[in-house]
């Protein structure tokens, strides 16, 4: 049966999010509904007919199409890039008729699509073979650097954090783990040198937020 497919745990622990998130937005608008927890109740409605949409497709027919979904997502990463609409100095959305798409939205997910397929591609493959590591980076690095160039620093620092943990989940030699980790750690002056002052400013006040308590960190701070 179809509802066999459904983790009724997952159901019900976004449920319970959700009613936390109605009651902090509740609080931080000062006892109204309006305009923070309406709009959350109005999103979590179509993110949950979504999800049970999704429970409802067959596995093959998304793994069938996951790689072409993926460069689907690229191939808006690069358009917005040309011809996407600014705002606040940077270009983050699509115009489509009346309505406007945020194509690394779509990145994130369609990228666990992709090295899902390619990891059940090559369940074959020894785990300390370098195909497991060398191709999934390259599907990652791409609409990193595509989201990081927006700019959007979190967006693509969460699609590298997603791309990561599946290449950790593969089975993937400790070794090569190892030596990826080292050579991260290598590459981080460069990255860091790449950024603009303000995402350098955020992640320094994350790290720190008690350095500047009543300007960058001061939501850190409160929040405590």
């Amino acid at each position: 049966h179809v509802l066999k497919n459904i983790s009724w745990t997952v159901v019900i622990s976004l449920l319970i999010l959700f009613f936390v998130g109605c009651i902090v937005l509740y609080s931080a608008s000062g006892g109204s509904f309006e305009p923070l927890v309406n709009k959350h109740i109005f999103k979590f409605l179509i993110s949950l007919s979504v999800f049970f949409l999704i429970c409802f497709l067959n596995y093959n027919l998304i793994r069938k199409y996951s790689y072409s979904l993926f460069f689907l997502s690229l191939f808006g990463l690069i358009y917005l890039l040309f011809f996407g609409i600014e705002s606040a100095g940077s270009k983050r959305w699509i115009s489509i008729g009346a309505f406007t798409v945020q194509p690394s939205e779509f990145a994130k997910i369609f990228l666990i699509f992709a090295l899902s397929r390619y990891y059940s591609d090559l369940e074959h493959i020894k785990n300390s073979s370098i195909l497991k590591l060398i191709i999934p980076i390259i599907f990652i690095i791409f609409p990193f650097f595509f989201i990081t160039s927006q700019p959007d620093l979190g967006t693509s620092l969460l699609l590298f954090a997603n791309g990561i943990c599946l290449i950790f989940l593969s089975g993937i030699s400790l070794w090569i783990i190892f030596f990826g980790f080292i050579a991260f750690l290598f590459s981080i002056p460069i990255v860091w040198n790449l950024l603009h002052n303000y995402q350098k400013q955020r992640i320094l006040t994350f790290l720190n937020p008690e350095s500047d308590p009543l300007g960058s960190g001061y939501h850190i701070a409160q929040s405590k």
